[in-house]
């Protein structure tokens, strides 16, 4: 008796557990990217006063879920980036799920949103929107004047490079270093030298002849 009575207590408090437990929330994770990064990502970057926050209301079955769409209405004061239209901008319910939190009506914030496929102005918890102040605003400046980064998966634009000349040869060399005057014309003269200097041999009293110069003292004499 005393071991069911036992066994009864522990499965009550093991139900106490299953109950009463409660299961931790998942919370949302982001990447810090800097207020040049949240520039570059955002569709439209504006300041304004945020005057009205309407939640949806719960479902019939009264469920409330984290997931649930927040809309903001701004005051716009002054835009950095893009167009922010009517200055309402949608979020969801929960930090947890990326909602924007903190927010307050009459408070000015630098809002980083971007547009989804209905042409609704969107911002999340990771997208930099804040408490407005003059260093934020200065540094969203700052960030729109600077060039565009490209990405990794952009190629630079090719560039125009001078055709490089072929080096010359042989004979072209030669040319060159002769002030320019074509291979041909030399080779040309050479050979025309060549046969001038041969008809010249030719011509020559006693050229091509066998007698020794012994014979022509001779003739001399006879003479």
């Amino acid at each position: 008796m005393k071991l069911l009575r036992l066994l009864l207590a522990t499965l009550a408090a093991s139900a106490g557990l299953v109950v009463f437990t409660q299961v931790p929330a998942v919370a949302c994770s982001c990447m810090p990217a800097g207020v040049a990064g949240n520039v570059e990502s955002a569709d439209a970057v504006f300041a304004g006063t945020l005057t009205d926050i309407r939640q949806t209301s719960p479902g019939e079955d009264d469920v409330i879920s984290s997931g649930d769409p927040v809309f903001y209405t701004f005051d716009v004061e002054e835009t950095f980036k893009g167009d922010a239209g009517d200055g309402v901008v949608e979020s969801v319910r929960d930090g947890a799920t990326c909602g924007l939190e903190g927010m307050r009506v009459d408070q000015t914030y630098v809002v980083f949103a971007s547009e989804n496929k209905q042409g609704t102005l969107e911002a999340y918890l990771c997208g930099g929107t804040t408490v407005a102040s003059d260093r934020l605003i200065g540094q969203v400046e700052a960030a729109m004047a600077a060039p565009p980064v490209a990405s990794a998966t952009e190629r630079p634009e090719p560039t125009e490079s001078p055709v490089p000349t072929a080096v010359p040869s042989g004979v072209e060399q030669a040319a060159e270093s002769r002030g320019g005057v074509p291979a041909w014309v030399w080779f040309g003269g050479g050979v025309v030298l060549a046969l001038a200097g041969g008809a010249l041999v030719l011509w020559w009293p006693g050229a091509g002849s066998n007698r020794r110069p012994s014979d022509f003292q001779s003739d001399a004499r006879t003479n």
